[in-house]
């Protein structure tokens, strides 16, 4: 399938309604069954109002969205919009009535509306009016009405407001051309019978390739060569469309384009409203984006470098980039330039046909298409490579399972970004390689029996493997080195004694002891404590905490958070005494000092002190201890100055008593 050329798209914010699109010369309008909609072309149409009869309520919408609703009174059957104001159109007796004038009859219609009586017969498409005399009978089809008088027939297109009058008594279905249809379905091209319609709708459609197309029922038939043809069935009349190159047929939101010889030519999935002009497709997706493609003049993809190597990708060039996004089956895109439309890809993989495959991907359609390309294989070669093995016992540092391993450079060449896989023995490793040239510095740890020449296949994608020797040989026993370690596990001491050759240790036990510390610490919460020179914040009632010096030195501590255990303090002054309340959210040593009146308890709950006013002390130290933990508060007694002009009054007068007692005053 051919790639059509994109020529506009845009995303259109509408109701979730039924729509349906009209070609008119140049321009494109959308339909809708509203009382108003936006009447521009969609290349320029913006979130207008849209008026709807929904539900017994008048909505109102900016696009898609709702702004506001108003509620229908009962009696309202329909509503149309002319000049700015909405018209309704309400039960009135057996009659209909809009404002003061009445009718007989009302039709609906999608977007027309249609009201008889008073002696005319009024048409209303969204916001526009035509006024007829009242008519014998009439047909309404999307596009236009067939109005019927005694012996002359009038035809008016809806949407032009062009008109056409013909001197018979059959309704004719189009304005420019003379195709007719009587009351008994029989159809007339030029006033000459050419069929029979048994459906009690008929609808001309257009013309393709100059043979005509009609819509009986709920079939589409093409008139050619005196015979009527079927081209099968659709939803409604909004479902097919036609013009003098191209017919479009929209099936479960399947639009399938056909062309003059009824050859299929393209298709296009998820649409809900197209029309067709001479060579162009427009369409509105399920997605809400509104397109213009030019089925004639293809899309052309140039292929602009198909060799690929280290230095350079397959490049291509697309008219349409802008609009369209290419997506590589079997590749990556290395770089795209939107302003000059050209991309360049590498493959993913060495494909043996040497294709790369790629999605040409709109909002209305994806194409893949294939290319043959021409692939240079890699180079790669490596350079100062030898094996080392270990001596007996030993293992490489960091691998305990390994004895030996592999030093070297690896040069490569490589025309896409991939992997490398080097096989040593019965040892693997992969390796990322980017686009070009590159050297990568080699350290592979390996598992071998001897010092014997190893084979080393090295590979990349799926192009052939390459095998090289490279020599082995073991470490130099003389250059061993050694010492001895400690190592603290927990409670656990380990003397170890290290000997290394080369990358290569042994590792040997002399010594392993049990030496206790203080694990488990308690702390308060919110405090900072210090364990192994580790600074620590206590902020959980239980915490586990790792305190590591170097990989030899690990030792695990709980560290269990203590919250302060005083809940509350009530301090009551009452004569020369006062009376402290120490409550505790569990069991603790309370003390408290005031002045040189101290009380020790310890407390389950709370308690309540007394003690005697002392008139130079307004302070108390409350110091609360709990598994050796020690919270001190210092409280200052509020109303202290007043209690001591009591304490002062109340030992006046009672000095007064006593004095009086003996006589003396």
């Amino acid at each position: 399938m051919e790639i059509p050329s994109l020529l506009f798209e845009k995303k259109i914010s509408y109701p979730k309604i039924k729509i349906d699109l009209l070609n008119l010369g140049n321009q494109t309008f959308i339909r809708a069954p509203c009382i108003r909609y936006p009447s521009n072309d969609l290349q320029k149409i913006s979130e207008d109002e849209w008026i709807i009869m929904e539900n017994r309520k008048l909505n109102f919408y900016n696009g898609s969205k709702l702004i506001s609703s108003k509620d229908l009174d009962f009696d309202v059957l329909d509503a149309f919009y002319e000049n700015e104001e909405i018209y309704f159109v309400k039960r009135y007796s057996k009659k209909l009535k809009v404002d003061n004038t009445t009718y007989e009859k009302i039709e609906r219609s999608f977007d027309t509306l249609v009201l008889i009586g008073n002696k005319e017969l009024l048409i209303n498409v969204n916001g526009k009016t035509y006024t007829l005399d009242e008519p014998i009978n009439y047909l309404l089809n999307k596009r236009i009405i067939s109005v019927q008088y005694n012996s002359q027939n009038l035809v008016l297109n809806l949407f032009t407001g062009s008109k056409r009058s013909f001197n018979d008594e059959l309704f004719h279905l189009d304005e420019s051309q003379n195709v007719a249809v009587d009351y008994k379905g029989r159809i007339y091209i030029d006033d000459e019978l050419v069929g029979i319609c048994k459906s009690s709708s008929v609808e001309y459609l257009g013309k393709l390739n100059g043979k005509l197309l009609i819509l009986c029922g709920n079939e589409v038939k093409y008139f050619a060569e005196n015979s009527w043809y079927n081209l099968g069935t659709v939803q409604d009349s909004f479902s097919v469309k036609a013009s003098g190159e191209l017919l479009a047929l929209l099936r479960n939101e399947m639009l399938e384009i056909y062309d003059i010889n009824l050859s299929k030519i393209f298709e296009f999935k998820g649409v809900l409203a197209s029309t067709v002009s001479y060579k162009n497709v427009f369409l509105i997706n399920k997605n809400g984006y509104y397109g213009i493609l030019d089925l004639f003049s293809k899309e052309e993809i140039k292929v602009l470098n198909d060799k690929i190597n280290s230095r350079s990708s397959f490049s291509i060039s697309l008219t349409s980039l802008p609009l369209l996004d290419v997506i590589p089956v079997n590749g990556k895109i290395r770089k795209i330039d939107r302003d000059r439309k050209i991309v360049e890809i590498d493959p993913t993989n060495y494909d043996l046909d040497g294709n790369i495959e790629l999605n040409i991907i709109s909002h209305f359609f994806s194409i893949k298409r294939s290319f043959r390309v021409d692939i240079e294989p890699p180079k790669f070669s490596l350079k100062d490579t030898h094996i080392l093995l270990s001596p007996s016992g030993y293992h490489l540092k960091g691998y305990p399972n390994c004895n030996a391993y592999m030093k070297g450079e690896l040069k490569c060449s490589v025309p896409f970004e991939t992997k490398a896989k080097i096989y040593v023995g019965k040892s693997s490793f992969e390796f990322d390689l980017k686009k070009g040239t590159q050297s990568l510095d080699l350290f592979l740890p390996l598992l071998i029996d001897n010092a014997e020449p190893e084979t080393i296949k090295l590979c990349v994608s799926s192009f052939p493997c390459k095998e090289f020797v490279v020599n082995g040989e073991i470490a130099d026993v003389s250059q061993k080195r050694s010492s001895i370690v400690k190592i603290v596990r927990n409670s656990t001491v380990y003397k170890e004694m290290i000997s290394e050759i080369d990358k290569f240790e042994k590792i040997e036990l002399i010594s392993r002891n049990t030496e206790k510390y203080d694990s488990i610490v308690y702390a308060r919460i919110g405090n900072n404590i210090i364990i192994d020179n580790k600074i620590i914040n206590v902020n959980k009632s239980i915490e586990k905490v790792l305190v590591k010096n170097g990989n030899n030195y690990i030792r695990e501590y709980l560290i269990v958070g203590i919250s302060d255990p005083l809940k509350d303090i009530h301090v009551n002054i009452s004569g020369n005494l006062m009376y402290v309340n120490v409550m505790v959210i569990r069991e603790s040593a309370v003390e408290i000092i005031y002045c040189d009146e101290e009380r020790r308890e310890l407390l389950r709950s709370q308690k309540e002190f007394e003690f005697p006013i002392i008139p130079e002390c307004s302070k108390l130290i409350i110091n609360v201890v709990d598994k050796g933990l020690h919270w001190d508060h210092v409280y200052t007694i509020v109303r202290a100055t007043e209690s001591y002009f009591q304490l002062a009054i109340y030992n006046s007068m009672k000095l007064q008593q006593e004095l009086e007692s003996f006589g003396l005053v």
